[in-house]
C-alpha cells in the first residue's frame, strides 16, 4: 500500500481501497526576507538539475534532511512505498541504502517524515479503520539511532478521513499537514496545529488566502513565517505548482508561485537542503522514469539597509508602589438565625466542624464575614474574659411556629453546648431565656420578618463580647496604576520583529511584548504587578531585528519606589468610617447600644472636620417610605452628636435600598439597617 501522485491531467483523489496506489507530497520551502510591510520576497532560482544517484525508473519523492545530516526519501523501486536514506558523498553525488528497520513496518506502509529538533519524527502511516485503511499521523522516537514504537496522535486524527505528509517548524512546535478532513475549501487543504506542554493542540485549517477548492499538498515549513507547498487550484502553468507564502503580523500573506521552479507538469515536495539548494519532485519529461528528485540553486536578495534608528518613550518618570495597611472596624449582629422549624442554626455559622486554632485576627475584613464567626468570636473572648455571662434569648417566628417557646429553648441549648464543647464556657456563665416572639419583633406579615424573627439573640454583662470586631488588611496602591510606552524603529519598511521586555536586577525579565508590526502605544497594567516591589529601576528594554537580521537595541530604566502607610484606627489624617447597627425593624430610634457607640466615635472626631452622616435601610416596603427611614435614622444620629459636637459641621445622606449588603438573607438585612459616620 503506497502513495502515488497522480499526474497533473487526473483530479487529486484520495483513493481508500488498499489495492490501489495512494500517494499525496509535500512540499515547503522558507524564504529569508518578511517585513512589516509584507515587501515580496525575492528568490532567484536557477540550474535546476535532476539529482540522478537518488532515483530510479520507480517513484521517488518526499526528501526530507535528517538533524544529523542524512537525506530520508521515499521511493517504489521495490514496488512499495519504502523509506530510504542517503549520504551525499559529494556534491550531488549520493550513496543509497534502505533506511532504518523502525521505519519500515510492513503492514503500515508509511511516506513523508518530519523531524523534530529533539531527533523525533512524525510520519504517515495506514489504519485501518472499519473495512478499509486511511493514512493517519504517527510519533515515533528515535534513541542511539534506533527507531521506537509508533504512536497515533489522536488530536490529529479524524476517522475516515486522510491526514499525512506532515512538516515541523525548526522549534519542532507548528506542525503543518495534508487532510481532506470536513472544515476546508474542498479536496485537499493544509491543517496547523500547536504543541504545548500537553500535547498537541485541535488541528485549524488555514483559510481560504492557503487552501483553495482543488488541492493544497506537501507542504514545508521553513520557519514560523515562511510557507512552501504545492497546489493545483491556484492557476498557473499546469498541474501542481510549488508556491510560498510569508506571514506578516499572524497573518498568511497571498503565496506566490516559484515561476522558475514550475512547469507544465507536477512539481511538489519542496525541502531545504544544508547548502540552501531547494530540492523538490517532479514527473516532467527527462527523468529517469515516474517522480524524480530534483535540486535547484537558490540566490537570495541581499536588501540594502541602514541599521535601523530606536526611539522609546515611557510616560512615567518614576513608579511608586504604596503598600496601605488598614485597620477596620466591624460590629458584631448578635443574633443567629433559623429555617423554619429547625434548631440548627443557618449558613454561615456554623457549629459542626470546630477549629480549634481560630483567631479573631485572621478572619478576612467584611462585616459578613465577621457574622460568619459570630459564635467562635463570642466563645474566644468569654475564655478570656471568665467572668462574663452571656445569655441567650431563643425565638420562634410567631406564624408557622406559633406559641412555640419549647423550640425557641431548644435553639438557645444548641448554642450552649456548642460554646461548652468547643470552647470549654461552663453552661452556668450561659443563661437561657425562650420567646414565642422576639422583644422587638420584625413584621411577621412577610416572610422576610418571619424569618428575621427565627432567632437566637445574645447578650452579654460584659460589654467587651459582642464589641465591634478590630480587622488589619494589607493592599497596593501603584501610581501610575499604568504605563504607556511608545516605540519606534525608522525605516519602517526595514523592520521585520520587535520586542520590548521589562526587568529589573533582581528578578531578572519578567515581561515581554513582541510582533511583526509596531504598535502605536504599547499599554502595561501595573496594578497587579506584585513583583515590582524592589528598589531597583524597572529598565524597559525595546529590541527591534531588520531584514537582514541585525539586532539593535534601546534601554530606558524607570525607577521604582516603595512605601509603607499605616491607617490605624483612629488616624487625624485619614477618613475613617464607623458603622452603627441593631436598628430594630421599620425603626429610626437610637437605642442605648447606638449612644453608647456615638459617644466613643464622636470623641475621635477632631476639631474643625466634616462629618458625613449616610442612612440606609433594606430593600422590603416601598421605595418612599425606605427613603424617609433612612433620613430619619441619619437625622437622630446627627442630633445626638450635635448636642456633643456643636462646632462640627454635619451632612446628611440618604442611600439607596440594599445598597449595602444582599437582602435575600436575615443578616443582609440586618447589616443593611444603618447608618454610617464617616470623617
Amino acid at each position: 500500500m503506497t502513495e502515488q501522485f497522480p499526474v497533473h491531467t487526473m483530479p487529486l483523489r484520495i483513493d481508500r481501497n488498499p489495492a490501489m496506489l495512494i500517494v499525496l507530497m509535500c512540499m515547503a520551502f522558507v524564504v529569508a526576507f518578511t517585513s512589516s510591510h509584507a515587501r515580496t520576497p525575492s528568490l532567484e532560482i536557477g540550474e535546476i538539475r535532476n539529482v540522478a544517484t537518488l532515483n530510479s525508473v520507480a517513484d521517488d519523492f518526499a526528501p526530507r534532511w535528517a538533524p544529523w545530516g542524512l537525506l530520508y526519501f521515499n521511493s517504489e523501486r521495490t514496488r512499495t512505498s519504502v523509506f530510504y536514506v542517503a549520504a551525499e558523498e559529494e556534491a550531488g553525488l549520493y550513496s543509497v541504502r534502505v533506511a532504518e528497520e523502525g521505519l519500515q513496518s510492513a503492514p503500515h506502509h508509511s511516506s513523508y517524515i518530519a523531524f523534530s529538533p529533539n531527533n523525533n519524527a512524525i510520519l504517515g502511516m495506514y489504519e485501518m479503520q472499519a473495512t478499509q485503511p486511511y493514512m493517519v499521523l504517527a510519533e515515533i522516537g528515535s534513541e542511539a539511532g534506533k527507531w521506537g514504537q509508533r504512536a497515533i496522535v489522536p488530536a490529529l486524527r479524524s476517522p475516515q478521513s486522510f491526514s499525512g505528509q506532515p512538516t515541523l517548524t525548526p522549534d519542532g512546535k507548528t506542525l503543518a499537514f495534508v487532510s481532506d478532513r470536513a472544515g476546508g475549501q474542498g479536496g485537499t487543504d493544509i491543517w496547523l496545529s500547536k504543541r504545548t506542554n500537553e500535547g498537541w493542540e485541535r488541528c485549524l485549517p488555514l483559510d481560504a488566502t492557503i487552501n483553495t477548492s482543488g488541492n493544497e499538498v506537501s507542504p514545508y515549513l521553513v520557519s514560523n513565517d515562511t510557507l512552501l507547498f504545492a497546489s493545483n487550484g491556484a492557476g498557473g502553468k499546469g498541474g501542481y505548482e510549488i508556491l510560498m507564502s510569508i506571514k506578516v503580523a499572524g497573518v498568511w500573506q497571498a503565496p506566490i508561485p516559484l515561476q522558475e521552479l514550475n512547469s507544465e507538469y507536477d512539481e511538489f515536495d519542496p525541502s531545504l537542503a544544508p547548502d540552501g539548494s531547494l530540492l523538490f519532485t517532479s514527473n516532467r519529461p527527462g527523468g529517469r522514469g515516474g517522480l524524480d528528485v530534483y535540486s535547484a540553486r537558490v540566490k537570495r536578495e541581499q536588501p540594502q539597509t541602514q541599521p535601523l534608528v530606536l526611539n522609546m518613550n515611557v510616560n512615567a518618570s518614576e513608579i511608586h508602589i504604596e503598600d496601605q495597611v488598614r485597620t477596620e472596624s466591624f460590629p458584631l449582629l448578635p443574633y443567629v438565625f433559623y429555617d423554619r422549624g429547625s434548631f440548627e442554626p443557618r449558613q454561615p455559622i456554623n457549629i459542626v466542624n470546630a477549629n480549634p486554632d481560630f483567631d479573631p485576627s485572621a478572619i478576612r475584613p467584611g462585616a459578613l464575614n465577621v457574622y460568619a464567626e459570630l459564635l467562635n468570636i463570642v466563645g474566644f473572648r468569654m475564655q478570656n474574659n471568665p467572668q462574663a455571662v452571656l445569655e441567650l434569648t431563643g425565638c420562634a417566628d410567631g406564624v408557622g411556629e406559633r406559641e412555640n417557646s419549647a423550640l425557641g429553648r431548644s435553639r438557645a441549648e444548641v448554642i450552649q453546648r456548642f460554646l461548652n464543647r468547643v470552647w470549654d464556657i461552663d453552661t452556668n456563665r450561659v443563661n437561657i431565656r425562650a420567646r414565642t416572639l422576639p422583644l422587638q419583633a420584625s413584621s411577621s406579615e412577610h416572610i422576610e420578618g418571619q424569618a428575621e424573627n427565627r432567632r437566637v439573640e445574645l447578650r452579654c454583662t460584659d460589654s467587651r463580647i459582642l464589641a465591634p470586631v478590630v480587622l488589619t488588611s494589607q493592599q497596593q496602591l501603584v501610581r501610575p496604576d499604568s504605563v504607556r510606552i511608545v516605540v519606534d524603529a525608522r525605516p519602517a519598511k526595514s523592520l521585520t520583529s520587535w520586542k520590548l521586555h521589562a526587568r529589573t536586577k533582581t528578578l531578572g525579565r519578567f515581561l515581554s511584548f513582541e510582533g511583526a508590526v509596531v504598535p502605536d502605544t504599547v499599554v502595561v497594567d501595573l496594578r497587579r504587578r506584585g513583583y515590582l516591589l524592589t528598589e531597583d529601576s524597572l529598565q524597559w528594554e525595546y529590541v527591534s531585528t531588520d531584514i537582514i537580521g541585525r539586532a539593535n537595541t534601546l534601554v530606558q530604566p524607570v525607577p521604582v519606589r516603595s512605601s509603607r502607610v499605616e491607617y490605624a484606627a483612629n488616624p487625624v489624617d485619614s477618613m475613617q468610617t464607623y458603622t452603627l447597627i441593631l436598628f430594630a425593624f421599620d425603626e429610626a430610634t437610637l437605642l442605648r447600644e447606638h449612644e453608647d457607640m456615638l459617644s466613643e466615635i464622636v470623641a475621635r472626631i477632631p476639631a474643625g472636620a466634616e462629618v458625613l452622616v449616610t442612612g440606609y435601610t433594606d430593600a422590603t416596603g416601598k421605595a418612599q417610605h425606605n427613603r424617609r427611614l433612612a433620613a430619619a435614622r441619619a437625622e437622630n444620629v446627627v442630633q445626638f452628636c450635635k448636642a456633643l459636637l456643636p462646632n462640627v459641621t454635619f451632612r446628611t445622606r440618604v442611600a439607596a435600598e440594599s445598597e449595602l449588603y444582599d437582602n435575600r438573607t436575615p443578616q443582609g438585612r440586618f447589616y443593611s439597617r444603618t447608618v454610617q459616620i464617616t470623617f
